[in-house]
């Protein structure tokens, strides 16, 4: 599930980035008709939107088109591995955090 739900996320932003700002925003899932929610565990979900800080992400840029999605709620960036499992862990620099738009 978890695989497909990335293939198949639209990013939705409540506000403009703006440079040297960083804006939460919740990812929709087009196909799921449901918001990316972490809910502290570190397994990303689907749920319906609920207002919840679980499913508010902050996009940080990076630099190069490259941003990290960090969690509101936990601090939790999403992260994945070589068998394309998504998950979130504390910020640690490495390349499968890094995600490009």
């Amino acid at each position: 599930v978890t695989k497909i739900l990335l293939l198949s996320l639209l990013l939705s932003l409540g506000a403009c980035l703006m440079p040297d700002r960083i804006v939460d925003f919740n990812i929709y899932g087009w196909t799921l008709g449901n918001y990316l929610d972490e809910h502290g565990g570190g397994t990303p979900q689907v749920y319906p939107k609920n207002n919840g800080e679980y499913q508010k992400w902050w996009l940080i840029d990076l630099g190069e088109a490259y941003f990290q999605l960090k969690s509101v709620r936990s601090g939790n960036v999403l992260d994945s591995n070589g068998d394309g499992d998504v998950y979130t862990l504390s910020p640690n620099g490495g390349h499968h955090q890094q995600w490009y738009f």
